[in-house]
């Protein structure tokens, strides 16, 4: 049986491999390395900060998106590297819509 966690952990790997095709920039091989230590109870931990900021997701808000307490390095690195890349910014926002749901309780 899966759990929540396992569950974050393969969406996160699915954002990385469309990261890895679509985005310029990207650094395939640093995030490579993250993925590498990401465990189940880590990606969980991300969703609920997430969760508890849930307004800027849903708003989509690029600004506070990079003020969120105790959001990882990774992900704010992420914002600031799409946000200038329109045509990924709907499914960046998916993503962390989907993390979020995933985590609440609603």
């Amino acid at each position: 049986m899966s759990t929540v966690g396992h569950f974050l952990v393969e969406k996160l790997q699915n954002m990385h491999n469309w990261l890895s095709e679509e985005c310029q920039g990207y650094d395939k091989h640093k995030y490579d390395l993250c993925r590498s230590i990401l465990t189940p109870t880590n990606a969980t931990i991300v969703a609920e900060i997430l969760l508890r900021h849930k307004s800027t997701i849903y708003q989509r808000d690029w600004y506070n998106l990079s003020r969120i307490p105790q959001l990882p390095d990774e992900i704010v690195e992420l914002g600031v590297l799409i946000k200038p890349q329109p045509k990924l910014h709907d499914k960046f926002w998916r993503y962390l819509e989907l993390f979020v749901e995933s985590v609440s309780s609603d």
